[in-house]
């Protein structure tokens, strides 16, 4: 972020453009002092107004690339290696549930429309968001955003996921699961949407399974005993994949992990892909271990070469 001098002459004249912007329709708000939306070039918007913010108004915006960036594009610009996005591509095509967790601006919505690009195009899929930020190219795509408002015209996230499963969906995609969504989420992915996919804020792999806990344990308003919960949890996640935002700026894959089974009450988890090297220039390699699902490859005719998990071998 760079200093820049303000282009308004007055506060007054700052408040005239979000009263304008506040009065798009894509501008949501729920209580008059925060409103979040689109603006028509397609950029995110954020205001927050006093006794919210109490000194001044404020306007984030957050524009995004023109350019579409798939899979390939992200091999190219180091954000994952050439085998990696073999593996996550057979991933997709296997059907895989698969859960990408990272830090705010680290790359997990670029990551899920690159792997959502991979999705065939015969397949019905619906998407939940909070922003529209998700972009297909899929000829049978609904998408689905929250609303807030008053008069009746809300619609949480959660109220979006209910209704997506009505709609027939082959794979469901949830922009950020970050409240009481996550456990309808769950609940689709063990009801038979395979290849459903979604994002989270998290640390790490293991941090990713341990938040998704909490959130379902806080908003499902039942209570779970913890052996059954982690149970679903198994049975819903195939993989995690950790994204990461390094000093420089540079956006990689960190971990991929296979999420495998129970061992008494705890979750257990193979690590497949990590992020090895130094600071900034690592290298995203496999850790030698098959996943134990190469069967779901193989019944969807999904060659990968024998020696593919092997570290030394196909390492590009």
């Amino acid at each position: 972020m760079e200093l820049a001098s303000s282009p308004f002459q007055s506060e007054s004249q700052f408040e005239a453009l979000l009263d304008q912007i506040a009065k798009l329709k894509t501008a949501n708000t729920a209580n008059g002092l925060d409103y979040d939306g689109i603006l028509p070039d397609g950029s995110r918007f954020h205001i927050t107004r006093p006794p919210m913010s109490p000194y001044a108004s404020t306007l984030t915006i957050r524009k995004f690339s023109a350019v579409y960036r798939g899979l390939e594009k992200l091999v190219g610009a180091g954000f994952v290696t050439n085998k990696g996005a073999r593996f996550l591509e057979a991933c997709v095509l296997a059907r895989l549930n698969i859960l990408i967790s990272g830090s705010t601006g680290a790359g997990k919505t670029t990551l899920l429309n690159a792997l959502c690009s991979k999705v065939p195009l015969n397949e019905r899929v619906i998407t939940v968001e909070d922003i529209p930020e998700i972009q297909l190219s899929q000829p049978n795509w609904v998408r689905l955003v929250s609303v807030r408002g008053g008069e009746g015209r809300s619609a949480a996230m959660k109220d979006c996921l209910i209704s997506s499963l009505r709609m027939r969906p082959d794979r469901i995609v949830v922009g950020e699961c970050r409240s009481s969504e996550a456990v309808e989420m769950m609940q689709a992915m063990n009801s038979g949407h395979e290849g459903s996919m979604t994002t989270l804020h998290a640390n790490s792999t293991n941090d990713a399974l341990t938040k998704l806990e909490t959130l379902i344990i806080f908003h499902s308003g039942v209570d779970i005993p913890l052996k059954s919960l982690r149970r679903q949890i198994v049975d819903a996640i195939d993989i995690v994949i950790q994204v990461k935002k390094t000093a420089d700026g540079k956006r990689q894959v960190e971990e991929v992990m296979e999420v495998v089974g129970m061992e008494n009450d705890t979750i257990t988890r193979l690590p497949l892909f990590k992020l090895t090297g130094e600071k900034g220039r690592g290298r995203l390699k496999g850790t030698g271990q098959p996943p134990t699902f190469l069967k779901r490859f193989e019944e969807r005719s999904i060659v990968l070469p024998r020696d593919f998990f092997d570290p030394a071998a196909h390492d590009n």
